[in-house]
């Protein structure tokens, strides 16, 4: 199950980055929160996220939403760090294959 979640995330994240013309997820403006837009493919990494967070084990569990709580912040645009946002799930997409290799 945590292979399946990890897979949507990177998805939803590879979607959000790059534009395949046959197959794509509209940058579907949900809402502004502080000046800042917040799109359908932004609010499905940030679900995608919080169902990650209760799969993983416990101390990767609490790092995740750590991770989370940073994404919405650099979302909403209380940290202002250009591409902070992707450097985040890409920490988090790298600290679930960690999880995924010390399982076994």
């Amino acid at each position: 199950m945590l292979a399946l979640v990890l897979a949507i995330l990177i998805v939803f994240w590879f979607l959000g980055i790059v534009q395949i013309n046959s197959f794509t997820i509209p940058h579907i403006k949900l809402f502004t929160l502080n000046g800042h837009a917040i799109t359908l493919v932004n609010v499905l990494i940030f679900f995608a996220i919080l169902w990650l967070t209760e799969l993983l084990p416990s101390p990767f569990r609490q790092v995740a939403f750590a991770l989370l709580i940073l994404y919405a912040l650099s979302l909403l645009g209380f940290i202002v760090i250009a591409g902070f946002s992707n450097l985040v799930i890409v920490a988090l997409i790298v600290g679930v294959i960690l999880a995924l290799f010390q399982k076994k």
